[in-house]
C-alpha cells in the first residue's frame, strides 16, 4: 500500500538536506539508490541532488541519472515513451527553424531561466496564440476557458478565432511531420489528449519506470496540473511503496506558464510536516518576506517558520547606482532584478567600476575558464592536468594572426582524446614536447600574450591580474532575475525594485498575477543570508515592498 508524505520547506529551511536524509532512510530499509526516483522541475535542483546523493551513497552520478531515475519530470516522460531525439521539438534553434518553415512566421520558445516553462516570442499574434496553447495544456483547461479568463481580466489577447487558426496550423504541421513538443510527452504519459474543443481522456502511453520503490517529487509548487498527473501515475506504479512531495507553496512563481501550488497542497498525504526554521534568513529579512506574502488576496497561511539565529538586516539605498558603487567584490553578493533588461544596465555599471561579476547562468566553470586557468598556471610556472590542457588546446586556433600556435595534427588529436593519453600532468616546460604547442605559443604563454588567442581571454586575464584567477573564474558578485535566482542565496542581496509597465498593469487587472507578484517579491527578499539592500527606483513602475 502506498504511503505518502508532504514536506513544506520555506526559504532556507534545509529542504534538500532533509530529502537526502529521507533517501538514506529508504536505503537503510534495503532499497538500492537506483530504486529511488527523484523528480524535480529544474535541472539545477536535479544536478544538486544527484551530486549530493552520489556522494552519500558512494556511487557515480551516472548510476543515479542513467541507471536510475534522478531526472526532471519532462525527461522521465521522454525516456519512458522512447521518443526519438529527432522527433522532439525542444524549443531550440532547430525547432524555431521548423516553425518558421511550417507556419511561415518567426517565433521561438525561450525557456524562462531553469524552469520547465517557456515564453513564445516573435510574431505577436502567433506568439500569443502558442503561449496560450501551452498555458491551457499545462493547466489542463479548455482553450476557450483560458482565453475567457484573460479577456475578462482586461488583458490584451488575440481573438479566439485567431488563436485557434494558429494552433490548428501548429498541430497539423506536427502531425504531418511526426513531431512532438515537451507538453505532448507529458500528455501522452499521463493519458490525455488536447483538442481545440477541450480535453479527452485516453489510454496512457509508455510504462512506469520498472523497479522504483520510492518517488521523491521536489519543487512541487512549480507543478502544473499536467505535471501533477504525471507524478500521480509515477507514484501509483505497483512497485512504489513511498511517495514524498517537497515544496514551498509561496515560492511558486511560474504561474504564467501553468504552475499552480494548489496541486501540491491538494495532494492527499498520510503525513505533513513543516520545516520549523530557516537557516538562511535573519529575523528582519524573514519578516519582510512574510509581509510580502500577506498582501496576497487569497491563499496565504502562516507556516510558523522561525528565522535564522544569526544577525542580519534590511537596508535601503536611494538608487541601484548608489548601491552598486559600494560593492567591493570581496563579499558574496547577489544582484537581483525583476526584468532581464535591468541586468544589462547593472552589468554596464559594474564593468565601468571594474568589479568582477557574472550572470548566474554563466558563473559555473566552463571549458573556456578551464582553458584560461590552464594558461594562467603555465604562465606562472605551474603544471596542468590532462583535462585542463585538452580544454586549452581545443579553444586555441592552430593558425591565426599569420602565425602557427599548435603543431600540425595536435589539435585534432587532443580533441579526439588520443594525444598522449598517458599524460596525467604536464609541467610548464613540457608544452612543446608533450602538449603539441609551437615554440611561438610557448613564448606567448611565458610572456602573458596568450589571452589574445582565446575569445574572452583578454577580459578574464584583466580581472585575474587585478583580483586573482579564482575571482575571474567565479566572481563573488552575481546577477540574476528573481526567477533565475530561486534556490540561490548570498550574504548580501541587492534587490532592484524597478519593474515594467506590463507587469504593473497585469497586476492591477488580474488577482492571480497580483498574488504571484507577491510571491516573486518574497523569493527575491529571502535570498539574503545577512544583508538585504533594497534599492529605490525613479522609474515609472517599481515593486512597492512593505518595508
Amino acid at each position: 500500500m502506498l504511503q505518502s508524505a508532504k514536506l513544506i520547506g520555506g526559504a532556507g529551511t534545509g529542504k534538500t538536506t532533509e530529502l537526502l536524509k529521507i533517501m538514506e532512510g529508504i536505503v537503510g530499509r534495503g532499497v538500492s539508490p537506483e530504486q529511488i526516483g527523484f523528480a524535480s522541475f529544474t535541472r539545477a535542483a536535479r544536478s544538486e541532488m544527484v551530486s549530493r546523493a552520489a556522494e552519500a551513497f558512494n556511487c557515480q552520478p551516472s548510476h543515479l541519472e542513467k541507471g536510475g531515475f534522478f531526472r526532471t519530470v519532462h525527461s522521465t516522460c521522454y525516456k519512458q515513451l522512447d521518443i526519438k531525439n529527432a522527433d522532439l521539438l525542444k524549443g531550440d534553434n532547430e525547432a524555431t527553424k521548423w516553425v518558421a518553415d511550417r507556419l511561415r512566421v518567426r517565433v521561438e520558445w525561450r525557456k524562462v531561466e531553469d524552469s520547465g516553462y517557456a515564453r513564445v516570442l516573435g510574431d505577436a499574434e502567433t506568439a500569443a496564440s502558442l503561449s496560450m496553447w501551452d498555458y491551457a495544456r499545462n493547466r489542463m483547461i479548455p482553450l476557450r476557458e483560458a482565453h475567457s479568463a484573460r479577456s475578462l481580466a482586461g488583458l490584451d489577447v488575440p481573438p479566439l478565432g485567431t488563436i485557434c487558426y494558429w494552433i490548428k496550423r501548429y498541430e497539423d504541421a506536427k502531425r504531418v511531420d511526426g513531431r512532438v513538443d515537451y507538453i505532448d510527452t507529458l500528455a501522452r504519459f499521463s493519458g490525455v489528449r488536447f483538442t481545440l474543443d477541450g480535453i479527452e481522456s485516453v489510454a496512457p502511453e509508455g510504462v512506469e519506470p520498472e523497479g522504483v520503490q520510492a518517488w521523491i517529487f521536489d519543487e512541487a509548487q512549480d507543478s502544473s496540473k499536467l505535471v501533477h498527473n504525471v507524478c500521480l501515475r509515477l507514484a501509483s506504479a505497483p512497485s512504489v511503496k513511498w511517495a514524498f512531495l517537497a515544496a514551498d507553496p509561496f515560492q511558486s512563481i511560474f504561474g504564467f506558464g501553468g504552475a499552480d501550488y494548489r496541486n501540491f497542497l491538494d495532494w492527499k498525504a498520510d503525513k505533513e510536516r513543516i520545516m520549523p526554521q530557516s537557516f538562511r534568513c535573519p529575523a528582519a529579512v524573514m519578516a519582510l518576506g512574510e509581509r510580502c506574502l500577506k498582501r496576497m488576496r487569497s491563499g496565504y497561511f502562516d507556516r510558523g517558520i522561525a528565522p535564522a539565529s544569526h544577525d542580519g538586516g534590511v537596508f535601503r539605498e536611494p538608487s541601484i547606482e548608489h548601491a552598486l558603487s559600494r560593492i567591493d567584490g570581496s563579499r558574496r553578493t547577489l544582484i537581483l532584478a525583476r526584468c532581464n533588461y535591468s541586468l544589462v544596465k547593472f552589468e554596464a555599471i559594474l564593468t565601468q567600476r571594474r568589479i568582477p561579476h557574472a550572470r548566474i547562468t554563466k558563473s559555473d566553470e566552463t571549458k573556456a575558464t578551464l582553458a584560461f586557468n590552464a594558461y594562467w598556471k603555465l604562465q606562472h610556472g605551474r603544471g596542468v592536468s590532462h583535462d585542463e590542457w585538452q580544454a586549452a588546446v581545443e579553444l586555441t586556433p592552430q593558425v591565426s594572426l599569420g602565425e602557427v600556435w599548435l603543431k600540425r595534427g595536435s589539435k585534432a588529436a587532443w580533441k579526439r582524446g588520443d594525444y598522449e593519453r598517458d599524460v596525467e600532468f604536464m609541467a610548464a616546460d613540457e608544452v612543446v614536447e608533450v602538449g603539441g604547442a609551437s615554440p611561438l605559443l610557448a613564448s606567448a604563454i611565458s610572456s602573458g600574450e596568450w589571452p589574445k588567442l582565446l575569445d574572452g581571454g583578454t577580459k578574464w586575464y584583466s580581472v585575474a591580474r587585478r583580483h586573482g584567477p579564482e575571482v575571474a573564474t567565479k566572481p563573488n558578485v552575481l546577477l540574476s532575475t528573481i526567477h533565475g535566482a530561486k534556490g540561490m542565496e548570498a550574504e548580501d542581496v541587492v534587490l532592484a525594485t524597478e519593474s515594467a509597465g506590463r507587469i504593473d498593469r497585469e497586476r492591477q487587472l488580474d488577482s492571480a498575477v497580483h498574488d504571484e507578484e507577491c510571491r516573486i517579491e518574497y523569493v527575491g527578499v529571502t535570498r539574503a543570508k545577512e544583508r538585504l539592500i533594497v534599492c529605490e527606483s525613479d522609474e515609472p513602475y517599481a515593486m512597492e515592498l512593505p518595508l
